[in-house]
């Protein structure tokens, strides 16, 4: 019965990838835009050892500094190096006591920014508020404390910030609200303010202009707007051949919708040469699963979970090592350690839903419905947590409730990518 039962799951995957639907993307678009030697970095050592004179000179210039610090972000930018964000806050803090009022406000506003790149969301708040503080002009800093609020889940306090400072002629509301609505789950309206806020920018190709066109083009896709999406990354990477996170948008677009493996390849390996980041691991790894190869999807697996188990990267891969290593017994209660400690970092739909799914895997159903229950219905509508939670109701035996989860999640069938889509639907013809 169990071999009649996989077969018949065999055959309904095949069917499901039998029609894949028109290809929107073109490799004649962008192959030359992703020619490697197009990315020769700068000499960060002289530069380095150019500014570190000027300040060893000049301790109490502050314009070098920003200097250094600007050439820096740019690098980070670049390159994923991601000690260059620690080093960018030793040199904002050191030169705390020579800037200005404006300067010192400004200095923490970025702090803030790195911090949340960092995933320290508690220090990001801090800088924040230390800026509100210091400053008669609000705004500014009460956007950066949204931005910090969200992350922690604290999304009362989000909105009333949003309510309380309605600005919309101002590009920073707009994107927050957008962000905002999105998380409500209207997302039309988040891509109208989106929208709006790109109309706003001095410039498309200015640093506002490109991030709210590659935002648009995740929105896009989340709405599964798939052609407006690939528009938006092709039209920023043909103008920023540099800007890694629209090839990202290209890449996913190749393998999730068009399904154009050899292209997927080619784009998802060029990501990994670019970044030292090492998020490409992963997604070359789903595109092994996808192929069936399991050697190479494991090699791509270890190589992931050796570089974001160092300790420069801190919490940020959190979410990826607990969701690798709940899938392995051996692995299972440091991948419980670390959700418990990601709760206690930050309480939101999205940390609890780890430690649900922790508690599911090992066993603990009742106390994994718990979970998801008091901390996760109707809080969110993120797809992927959607779909983990289905896979907890099943695994508790609640086929009802764990059937319409996941359909919620196949809702959003290119979010989740091909495996989770494939799993979901697996999971609700196997249990009826």
């Amino acid at each position: 019965m169990r071999y009649i039962l996989l077969i018949l799951i065999v055959a309904l995957i095949a069917c499901e990838s039998s029609k894949p639907p028109a290809p929107v993307t073109n490799r004649e678009d962008y192959t030359k835009l992703i020619q490697t030697n197009t990315f020769t970095l700068v000499n960060n050592v002289s530069i380095d050892e150019f500014w570190c004179k000027k300040i060893t000179d000049e301790p109490k210039a502050a314009i070098f500094y920003r200097k250094w610090v600007e050439h820096k972000s740019r690098q980070f930018d670049r390159t994923g190096d991601v000690m260059l964000l620690y080093e960018i806050d030793s040199l904002l803090h050191s030169a705390s006591t020579i800037f200005s009022k404006q300067e010192q406000v400004n200095s923490l506003l970025m702090r803030s920014s790195n911090a949340i790149k960092l995933h320290h969301f508690k220090k990001a708040a801090i800088y924040a508020q230390n800026a509100y503080e210091l400053t008669n002009e609000k705004f500014g800093p009460l956007m950066m404390i949204f931005d910090a609020y969200m992350e922690l889940g604290y999304f009362y306090e989000s909105g009333k910030i949003l309510r309380d400072n309605k600005r919309m002629d101002s590009f920073d509301y707009l994107v927050r609200l957008s962000k905002y609505q999105d998380h409500i789950g209207d997302l039309d309206s988040a891509i109208v303010l989106m929208e709006t806020a790109l109309d706003l920018t001095k410039s498309r190709n200015d640093k506002k202009g490109l991030w709210a066109r590659t935002n648009l083009g995740d929105l896009y896709g989340h709405a599964g707007r798939i052609g407006e999406s690939y528009d938006q990354y092709l039209g920023v990477l043909q103008d920023r051949p540099e800007f890694s996170y629209a090839l990202r948008g290209i890449a996913w677009i190749t393998y999730a919708h068009d399904f154009k493996i050899i292209e997927s390849e080619e784009l998802f390996s060029s990501l990994k040469e670019r970044s030292l980041l090492p998020d490409a691991y992963l997604l070359l790894a789903e595109l092994a699963d996808f192929q069936g190869n399991d050697l190479q999807q494991v090699q791509y697996l270890t190589s992931f979970l050796a570089e974001a188990s160092k300790p420069v990267y801190g919490d940020m891969y959190n979410k990826y090592l607990i969701e690798l290593w709940s899938e392995e017994p051996g692995t299972l209660e440091d991948a419980l350690t670390l959700a418990q400690r990601e709760v206690s970092r930050r309480s939101t739909p999205l940390t609890y839903t780890l430690l649900a799914w922790c508690h599911s895997q090992a066993g603990n159903h009742g106390l994994a419905l718990d979970i998801v229950n008091a901390n996760v219905l109707h809080k969110t509508y993120e797809p992927g947590i959607m779909a983990k939670v289905g896979m907890i109701y099943y695994a508790a035996g609640r086929k009802k409730e764990a059937k319409m989860y996941c359909y919620e999640g196949l809702e959003a069938a290119f979010e989740l990518g091909p495996m989770t889509t494939r799993q979901l639907k697996s999971a609700i013809f196997a249990n009826g």
